[in-house]
């Protein structure tokens, strides 16, 4: 069974998946290259790029298109791309190892022979390479659901000269859409992949944002969509934190934790709570999680959130909004929200979990009328973004032991928005 993959930032160490990014003109403004006309083919993707950072030009105010990219180029911009982490920043063979170990971990790198060398990360990367890595991000990292094929060469030029070990990824990413053939070029028959050839600094550009842009790409003839990846609710023999902590008695039912538990927590047996984000961040991590979103006209769309919780639960709550993003109803999150150090309770803690506040009140009940203290209302089954008692929000957090304040506590509140490591949700 597949183990639960998400991508994990850590917060203060977020600026190091950028450690090699050259001093870009800035996050929200793509700049103007000399090289780049208005009606060169990738404009729009060097655009979009260059206003996330992703990719900068050179000091001559250049782009260069056209210029190849080494392997260990492409593995910074995929890497960053796809927010990936590690822990192991070392640089000891060249100034892309930390990239290098990023998508090796993410078992990005399977499938390609490209060690961790100084030689390697130098050498122009192929067509083929990134066909490989490409895919394994999609499967490996985005949970994308593969594409089923059936007869690839009616639309690859050059399908029967793929060698059999690229060949299963060449088909995933151009079914999706990710990659493209050559069209009307010398010597080079339309629509073939060629990928003995060299990557660009263009071509990556288009590719990154057709991997991270689903409405950029546009599926092939021979492929159809396959079945979502099944996400198990729990690993084999894994026992989630919150699990963990209730079976050992580390918390009592009020939510007061052991010494045992606050060392865990804090680093301290005598200390209950974090009293700021300057004091938490060493134990917290921001992760990034696959969500639904919807549109004015009620079409929902996959897009991601961020949400900052503690090191202990991090792997916990990404599985949690997988699940979620996972089951067919593609429950729509408007808002999320985690660690928040205004009380001493269990988002100070940073094992607690807002969704959708608005929509799904703090409140408490007078002669049966709903009387909102926080939101402003809870209506499952009218709006959408109401969580529903059994339903998939809930149901995935229980899977990993953490309660939901809907329940309803002893005082007589119900908090609808509100998840937390407690079973009772408090």
């Amino acid at each position: 069974m597949r183990k639960c993959k998400l991508r994990l930032i850590v917060l203060t160490l977020a600026a190091a998946l950028l450690l090699q990014l050259p001093a870009a003109a800035g996050f929200g403004s793509a700049r103007a290259f000399t090289d780049v006309s208005s009606g060169h083919w990738a404009r729009t993707y060097i655009d979009r790029l260059s206003s996330l950072g992703i990719v900068d030009g050179y000091a001559d105010g250049s782009f260069l298109p056209e210029k190849e990219l080494t392997c260990g180029e492409f593995m910074k911009m995929l890497a960053v791309s796809s927010e990936l982490y590690t822990e192991n920043l070392r640089v000891t063979v060249h100034w892309a190892q930390p990239y290098w170990t990023m998508l090796d971990e993410a078992n990005v790198l399977d499938g390609v022979d490209i060690p961790c060398t100084a030689a390697a990360l130098n050498r122009p990367i192929t067509r083929y390479e990134m066909a490989v890595m490409l895919s394994n991000v999609t499967v490996n990292v985005f949970w994308e659901p593969r594409v089923n094929v059936d007869n690839p060469g009616g639309t690859i030029a050059d399908y029967s000269a793929i060698p059999t070990a690229y060949k299963d990824a060449v088909e995933q990413v151009y079914g999706k859409g990710i990659i493209t053939g050559y069209k009307s070029t010398a010597g080079i028959a339309d629509g073939a992949f060629v990928g003995s050839n060299t990557l660009t600094r263009a071509q990556a550009t288009a590719v990154l944002v057709r991997l991270l842009w689903g409405s950029e790409r546009q599926m092939a003839s021979f492929a159809n969509e396959g079945e979502r990846p099944v996400i198990p609710t729990v690993d084999p023999g894994y026992v989630p934190f919150a699990t963990r902590i209730q079976n050992e008695g580390l918390v009592d039912a009020w939510g007061r934790p052991s010494a045992s538990l606050c060392t865990q927590l804090f680093g301290s047996s005598g200390k209950t709570y974090f009293h700021s984000s300057a004091d938490a961040a060493p134990y917290m991590q921001t992760i990034s999680v696959n969500v639904w979103k919807m549109d004015a006209n009620g079409t929902k769309y996959a897009s991601t959130a961020s949400i900052t919780v503690h090191k202990l639960v991090a792997y916990d709550v990404g599985c949690i909004f997988q699940q979620i993003f996972e089951s067919p109803e593609r429950f729509p999150i408007q808002s999320v929200s985690g660690a928040r150090f205004t009380d001493s309770l269990r988002h100070a803690w940073g094992c607690a979990i807002d969704i959708n506040p608005v929509q799904n009140a703090y409140c408490y009940y007078s002669n049966g009328v709903l009387v909102p203290m926080t939101g402003s209302f809870w209506s499952p089954g009218v709006s959408p973004y109401s969580i529903t008692p059994n339903g998939s929000v809930v149901n995935a957090f229980k899977a990993y032991g953490w309660g939901w304040g809907g329940q309803g506590y002893s005082s007589g509140k119900y908090d609808y928005m509100h998840f937390s490591i407690m079973k009772s949700g408090g």
